[in-house]
């Protein structure tokens, strides 16, 4: 009977359904729900009462008691035996006297090989394996032959081992079912197959030199001939070095080439015949190139002539022909194929600039190729434009004067050819669908019999404009399914003012005037279309944002004569017809002078603007500049100074001051009176990314900082993007591997850097780089090709600091960068 004390009581739980809910997707459970899902459950740290199983308190009532004490018991790990306990047990286990050397220990397992048993011991199982191993063969250190040491070791599949004699190894019984002599030796009869020269062939080859050419270098002729070859050029056999000929008067003249058939011929290196009465033909040209790598597997009466990995494969009669000249871009005929079929050519026609390329023609019949990657099959269609595909018979044929290389835009692409041949033997040629580069598709020879005979016919331009023709708009129309196509053009027509309109209430429509839809269009339009209507109002020409960057030269002399001023900036390609350039006050309000537009030059770039005019009406002064682009009108903010004196200062006598890391010698440096140029030498210093100056260059000094100057410096860098590098003028007087430049333009990954206006201008390109000095006021204007970036500083004026243009360069990448003194002058 179970012990009422043991009794545990009802334990609460939650139902799983209930849990189940508390823990469903996109729930958040509360710190209840979850200790109620854990108290659910047993713990492994917590033991689990009897009364939680049923049925066990009474399957285990009666069997023992309740408290049992196990002191009468070993442990497992026997810690609660004594000293007297353990002894006890060795006797009763008889093992209190137990020897464990290898006389007493018995084997468990036979050894028959070592003839032991089970009842053997330890000790006879050591000797017999010490004996085995010291009959084992050790690693032979003498060297001796087969008459001192006449004998060989044999095993057996048991791995028993036995003396074999020598003079049995190696030995065979018969070759070719002939027996040894009495010594042992087989004497062999000579082969059919025999060195000849430099290469091998067969002993009638050998023996017949007049049918044959001279046999290549390493050449292997297993070819047949009655007689000497009569065609021009061919010599039968494997003449070239390396080449390979079997088969029948065949002729293999160029080295690497492979021949087989019968009656083929192959000039060439590397040209390959698998064929019959077919031919490679060379011609090297005056630029001796060779014409190689062409392949005629199969058929008959095959030929390529001077092309350079092209194939034929099967059918008769067929042809690759090329020139032994090369065409523009050293184009010679290449890559073309004809697979199989009758008469078919790919040839380089006289009206493409360059010769065939990547064309294929499958099979069919008197198929003709002339450009690149045309691709052709069926019977007598003629591909001419570069890329053009063509199927059926009889397919329309192109200008045969037309570029096979170049694009042209409205030519023929692809075509299926639907023609044929009268009784009387004419040809009438026709296409049944064509398709042109401008994406225009036709279908020539369908007619609107055809279409209206089948419903599921596609439709044609011909066929909507005829049913238009015929179309007749209901009263009450609704159907917004049909549209107009052959309408007719009435915009020259003077009484064709009247508008098709919709009332937006009513849906009606009806006729208008204009005036209104006219007044409401800008309200439908964004900005980036208002514009495109500005701009196609004022004749396709640019109504954007002007803008100037630089006016070059800043300073004109006073002089009568015409002097060339240059603008560049943005949206300056102003309309030809429509246009303004006005000198106006340095202040911007007075006109002083237009510019007559037969002394202006525009370019569609719209960076760039140019004009002349005499300005020594004008006087010494400074001056700005007006356009007008026929809808808006732009005052530059640059001015530009028209004065009596203009000193440029003489660079004539002018050197260059170079400085190199660890004054070293650059072997690349090269100056002038205006220039200097040098390159990252790695000799000087190792080439690494590690922002040190390598190297430096300065001139004499040009001016002062007392001066009003200005300096026009051209950057230049080879390779582009190397950004290690630039350009500019310093103050000091010392030329330091350091950059101490006042102001400077340095290449920056793919961009120029301008150092004053802390911008760059985009793009791997070289930059011209302005330097003007007026009062206290510096200006670096940086000119690139589509954009420029002006900067200003304040500096001080002293007649003790002078001016030296400085050139640069860091180490990081093995580039060249030039400066040229475009011009320099005080003002």
């Amino acid at each position: 009977m179970a012990n009422i004390e043991n009794q545990q009581p009802e334990y609460k739980y939650t139902e799983k359904s209930t849990l189940k809910n508390w823990f469903k997707s996109k729930l958040k459970p509360t710190q209840a729900q979850f200790w109620a899902w854990m108290d659910s459950y047993w713990h492994k740290g917590e033991k689990l009462p009897i009364s939680t199983i049923d049925g066990l308190g009474e399957a285990v009532d009666g069997k023992a008691p309740l408290v049992h004490y196990h002191d009468q018991y070993a442990t497992n790990d026997a810690t609660s035996l004594s000293n007297e306990n353990v002894e006890q047990w060795k006797k009763k286990l008889d093992v209190d006297n137990l020897q464990f050397d290898d006389q007493a220990i018995s084997l468990t397992n036979e050894y028959v090989d070592f003839g032991l048993t089970n009842v053997s011991k330890q000790a006879q199982f050591n000797q017999a394996i010490y004996e085995s191993n010291a009959s084992k063969l050790k690693e032979p250190t003498y060297e001796g032959d087969s008459k001192e040491y006449p004998y060989l070791v044999g095993i057996d599949e048991e791995g028993y081992s036995a003396k074999i004699s020598v003079n049995t190894i190696g030995k065979v019984k018969t070759v070719n079912n002939q027996e040894p002599n009495e010594e042992g030796n087989i004497e062999l009869e000579k082969n059919e197959f025999v060195k000849n020269g430099l290469g091998w062939s067969t002993k009638y080859r050998k023996n017949n030199p007049t049918f044959f050419g001279i046999l290549g270098e390493n050449a292997v002729d297993l070819s047949h001939s009655l007689g000497a070859s009569t065609v021009d050029g061919f010599l039968f056999g494997a003449n070239g070095m390396n080449s390979f000929v079997g088969g029948v008067s065949n002729s293999a003249m160029g080295a690497g080439s492979v021949v087989f058939g019968g009656q083929n011929y192959s000039q060439g290196q590397t040209n390959h015949i698998i064929s019959y009465r077919s031919i490679i033909n060379e011609n090297r040209g005056t630029v001796n190139k060779g014409k190689y790598a062409n392949g005629i597997f199969g058929g008959e009466a095959n030929t390529i002539t001077n092309s350079i990995g092209s194939v034929i494969a099967g059918g008769s009669w067929n042809e690759i022909t090329g020139e032994s000249e090369p065409r523009a871009g050293n184009s010679y005929n290449s890559n073309n194929a004809i697979v199989g079929g009758y008469r078919n050519k790919i040839i380089s026609a006289s009206g493409t600039s360059r010769q065939s390329y990547g064309t294929v023609i499958f099979g069919g019949e008197e198929n003709i190729a002339q450009g690149h990657y045309n691709m052709i099959a069926g019977y007598k269609n003629h591909a001419v434009t570069i890329g053009e595909t063509l199927f059926g018979m009889y397919a329309t044929v192109q200008n045969t004067s037309l570029s096979g290389f170049d694009y042209i835009v409205d030519s023929r692409i692809f075509s299926v050819g639907v023609g044929y041949s009268n009784s009387n033997g004419s040809v009438v040629r026709r296409d049944g669908l064509s398709i042109y580069r401008n994406g225009l598709v036709t279908a020539p020879t369908i007619t609107n019999t055809l279409i209206n005979n089948n419903p599921k016919a596609l439709v044609t331009k011909e066929f909507v404009e005829d049913r238009i023709s015929n179309f007749t708009l209901p009263t009450n129309w609704s159907n917004a399914s049909h549209t107009f196509n052959a309408i007719p053009n009435k915009s020259k027509v003077a009484t064709a003012s009247e508008f098709i309109v919709r009332d937006s209430v009513t849906k009606e429509l009806g006729y208008a005037d204009g005036t209104i839809p006219f007044k409401s269009l800008p309200d439908n339009l964004t900005d980036f279309e208002k514009t495109e209507w500005k701009t196609k109002m004022n004749g396709g020409w640019t109504t954007a944002t002007m803008s100037v960057g630089l006016i070059t030269p800043m300073v004109i002399k006073l002089e009568d004569s015409p002097s060339w001023l240059m603008l560049k900036g943005a949206n300056l390609n102003l309309n030809p017809t429509n246009f303004k350039i006005e000198i106006m006050s340095k202040d911007g309000l007075t006109v002083l002078a237009t510019i007559p537009n037969s002394q202006v030059q525009l370019y569609t770039n719209g960076t760039d603007l140019t004009f002349w005019y005499n300005f020594y009406s004008l006087g010494i002064n400074e001056y700005k500049i007006r356009l007008n682009n026929g809808i808006a009108t732009y005052i530059a903010p640059l001015t530009f100074r028209v004065s009596q004196n203009i000193d440029f200062i003489d660079l004539s006598n002018n050197t260059w001051e170079v400085k190199v890391y660890d004054d070293k010698i650059n072997s690349t440096v090269q100056t002038g009176q205006r220039t200097v140029s040098f390159t990252n030498d790695s000799n000087v210093k190792p080439i690494a990314i590690d922002n040190s100056i390598t190297i430096t260059a300065t001139t004499k000094p040009l001016c002062t900082m007392a001066d009003d100057f200005v300096i026009e410096l051209s950057i230049k860098s080879t390779p582009k993007g190397a950004r290690r590098g630039g350009a500019g003028i310093t103050l000091n007087t010392d030329n330091n591997l350091v950059n101490d430049m006042l102001a400077y333009a340095r290449e920056s990954d793919a961009s120029w850097f301008n150092s004053v206006s802390n911008s760059t201008v985009v793009g791997n390109i070289d930059v011209t780089l302005f330097l003007v000095k007026q009062g206290n006021i510096l200006s670096a204007i940086m000119v690139g090709a589509s954009n420029t970036v002006v900067g200003n500083m304040a500096v001080t004026s002293d007649v003790n600091t002078v001016v030296r243009v400085k050139q640069y360069i860091e180490n990081g990448f093995t580039a060249t960068y030039s400066t040229n003194i475009i011009n320099a002058y005080k003002f």
